[in-house]
């Protein structure tokens, strides 16, 4: 009967921890020409284990600088957060 009732716990444990729905956050920040644009998203990402939210597109922080024809330099930048 114990051994039954432990089987129990874990298989619950471990399905429960498997998938829960997560949150992620990214802030935006455009810098060009002296003026700066901040913007926040959030994705809600249902049913994932935190490792697929990790390597979702959608959750990716990265920086991208650019030079135009006039040699004004601009900036984007995005930091996501799971939450």
């Amino acid at each position: 009967m114990k051994k039954n009732i432990l089987i129990a716990a874990v298989a619950f444990i471990a399905l429960s921890a498997c998938k829960k729905d997560y949150t992620c956050e990214c802030t935006s920040t455009d810098t060009y020409g002296g003026n700066t644009d901040v913007s926040v998203q959030t994705n809600t990402l249902k049913e994932v284990s935190k490792k697929t939210v990790k390597s979702s597109s959608e959750c990716i922080s990265y920086t991208d600088t650019y030079t135009n024809s006039n040699g004004d330099v601009s900036t984007y930048s995005t930091v996501c957060a799971i939450k």
